[in-house]
């Protein structure tokens, strides 16, 4: 995997470790759907079974999305070295570093104004030599300090690419905004780097879109 090196810093790691909640989208400031140069295209029609992702459990709902109806492309970054699913009428962006890529969801119905987001990240870690442990340590901690109004619902472990992970649900404020988030996050320390995963939405919408994550989360490679 090629990577670009990063210098590990309190400032960085939280940029990285939060990444999602600064790029939800208001109807008004809708981004432009543009794929990067180095997105493949390709329609998926099943999810991968050989993932071991814990999902969240959501209540029934009739406006839950299902995934299985719903056509996929496929998103690559050979510098990075990843590649992920996504719907295929979302919105792409790419990141500011550490956040590569940014997938914004289409507005709803007539009456939403938000896009939720998922965003993948890759950080350098190697100077720190961090475990996956001592990351998910260090992120918790430091949500308290970056968040208003922090509620934790879950942490869990997991699995990303069937290497080991963390997984936690947090609801809260972002800094620079005045409404209330939920976020759904996956980690994973490899090699000295930490994989990102990060879906925030408002809480209306939050569950109806985790279907449609959960699949994304589960086609993640590296």
């Amino acid at each position: 995997m090629s990577k670009k090196m990063l210098l590990i810093g309190g400032s960085i790691l939280l940029l990285a470790l939060l990444g999602g909640g600064i790029y939800m989208y208001t109807a008004g400031t809708k981004t432009t759907k543009q794929p990067s140069p180095t997105v493949k295209t390709e329609q998926q029609t099943t999810v991968p079974t050989t993932q071991k992702v814990s999902p969240v459990e959501v209540p029934e709902k009739t406006n839950i999305a299902d995934p299985t109806n719903i056509a996929f492309t496929t998103y690559t970054n050979e510098e990075e070295g990843i590649s992920i699913d996504y719907p295929s009428d979302w919105n792409v962006a790419p990141g500011t570093s550490p956040t590569v890529v940014v997938f914004a969801s289409s507005l709803q119905n007539a009456n939403d104004s938000y896009q939720e987001t998922v965003s993948v990240a890759v950080q350098d870690i190697s100077a720190s030599d961090l475990s996956l442990d001592e990351f998910s340590t260090q992120a918790t901690n430091a949500l308290s300090q970056y968040m208003e109004n922090l509620q934790i619902m879950k942490q869990n472990n997991t699995e990303l690419d069937g290497e080991p992970a963390k997984a936690i649900l947090f609801s809260g404020t972002y800094p620079a905004t005045d409404y209330l988030s939920e976020t759904y996050q996956i980690y994973m320390v490899y090699d000295g780097y930490v994989y990102i995963i990060t879906y925030t939405g408002v809480p209306d919408d939050f569950e109806n879109l985790m279907p449609i994550v959960e699949k994304m989360v589960a086609s993640f490679s590296f």
